[in-house]
């Protein structure tokens, strides 16, 4: 994932206005929520969702609610999870274009049954897999697989729940979905925890933390790590906890600050793209010029653009 951060902020930019822009912004989100940045995943997936919500795109409204929904059962607000599922889950239901689910059916199903309502999420999980019968879909098959895990863990039959975790990740991994696999290893050790097996579930969560460190998944990383050490394995600390510090190498928010900085807008245009405050702009391009050893914004485009940080088209634009 390096540069992932830097990459999508690019993108976004480059249409903000349009549907790669909400699109970009929650795959940032998802990338903060990773990497810990909380208030900038929800800074990101909220704006998606909104920004998609007025243009009326009902199609594109389905992966930012799933993104925010996920926050919100990560942070274990699950009526607020149920809340930002409901309507775009309802939308799939009445035109059955199930294809649309791959994102956030996992997400309403693990709502639901957090949330006790076993009935309900049954029904969605019955309907998305009659849809799935005769078709060839490897990645609503992948949700399809997680969304039946998940109920039958809530309906406590941790030993199949842990086969079907394993499925699904087996799944995601021949997509290739390496992130949505090593969260699927994760949900598949939980339950093997459930049912007694304690030693292979510690194994597999000692692979889960490498393979999510390898990404980058820093939140994620952490809470394998601290479920590690709650079964008594010293699970070495990748990273501290907290916000990352990045010395004299800018964050990946002042990068997304200074690579439209480049194409030439102010701080209020760029605030207004970042949905940040012109003063948080401020802040941070106050902080990536001290980096750059720079006084002025132009001098800050020139060193970006010579430093690799931004492409070189992007000076030109």
């Amino acid at each position: 994932w390096d540069g992932l951060g830097a990459r999508i902020s690019e993108l976004a930019g480059a249409d903000a206005a349009g549907p790669v822009a909400y699109l970009s912004a929650t795959r940032l989100g998802l990338w903060y929520a990773a990497t810990g940045d909380w208030r900038g995943a929800e800074d990101q997936c909220r704006r998606a969702l909104d920004t998609a919500q007025r243009a009326g795109a009902v199609d594109d409204v389905l992966e930012p609610a799933a993104a925010l929904g996920r926050l919100r059962l990560l942070e274990g607000r699950v009526g607020e999870a149920l809340k930002v599922t409901e309507d775009p889950m309802r939308t799939i239901l009445v035109k059955g274009i199930w294809l649309w689910a791959t994102e956030i059916a996992p997400v309403r199903v693990e709502a639901l049954v957090s949330a006790g309502e076993l009935a309900e999420a049954a029904e969605l999980v019955g309907r998305y897999r009659r849809w799935m019968r005769g078709r060839t879909a490897p990645a609503p098959a992948a949700a399809l697989i997680t969304c039946q895990a998940r109920l039958i863990s809530g309906r406590g039959e941790h030993e199949r729940a842990a086969r079907l975790f394993g499925a699904a990740a087996a799944a995601w991994e021949r997509l290739p979905r390496p992130y949505d696999a090593w969260l699927a290893r994760e949900a598949q050790a939980r339950c093997l925890l459930a049912a007694g097996r304690t030693e292979e579930a510690v194994g597999l969560l000692d692979r889960t933390l490498r393979g999510l460190s390898k990404l980058g998944a820093r939140a994620d990383a952490e809470r394998v790590g601290d479920l590690l050490r709650a079964n008594g394995v010293q699970a070495r600390r990748t990273w501290r906890r907290g916000r990352r510090g990045y010395g004299n190498q800018l964050s990946p928010r002042e990068l997304e600050v200074v690579r439209l900085v480049v194409t030439g807008r102010t701080n209020r245009e760029i605030a207004d793209a970042l949905s940040r405050s012109p003063k948080t702009v401020a802040g941070q391009l106050s902080s990536a010029m001290r980096k750059l050893g720079v006084s002025s914004r132009t001098a800050l485009a020139v060193a970006a653009v010579d430093a690799g940080l931004v492409p070189d088209s992007a000076g030109g634009a």
